[in-house]
């Protein structure tokens, strides 16, 4: 899988430091990929970053698009905790939603999660490691 990951990353133009290349002048933008951990990837390569934008604003943003996402979390703030993403609910002690931010595992809350433009938003299925 991790291969899988570095070949959608080398893909995208990422740089070393697991951004998005930005040309002056464009307007930045960030990367959300939902693995659903079955093989089936979505993959929005064009939202549109703003100043102060949150992991939980990337997913709002991808569920606007015409062939976005739906997804489902309790809680606010610091306290929010995704449960699912589409049809694909949390186990538990099982399989669940697992978010990094330019590979980095998320160590707070998606909904206090700042992103900056160029990010690369990875949402996964899988057990926690």
């Amino acid at each position: 899988m991790h291969l899988i990951l570095g070949l959608l990353i080398s893909t995208l133009g990422v740089n070393s430091e697991e951004t998005v290349k930005q040309s002056p002048g464009e307007t930045k933008k960030v990367v959300l990929t939902v693995n659903y951990g079955d093989g089936v990837e979505k993959q929005f390569t064009a939202i549109n970053w703003k100043p102060g934008m949150t992991v939980l604003d990337v997913l709002e943003v991808a569920r606007k698009h015409p062939r976005g996402i739906r997804f489902k979390y309790r809680g606010s703030g610091k306290r929010a905790f995704l449960t699912q993403i589409d049809d694909v609910e949390n186990e538990g002690k099982g399989n669940n939603w697992i978010f990094h931010v330019n590979r980095k595992l998320g160590e707070e809350s998606f909904a206090v999660t700042h992103v900056k433009a160029g990010d690369v938003i990875l949402w996964e299925f899988g057990k926690y490691k």
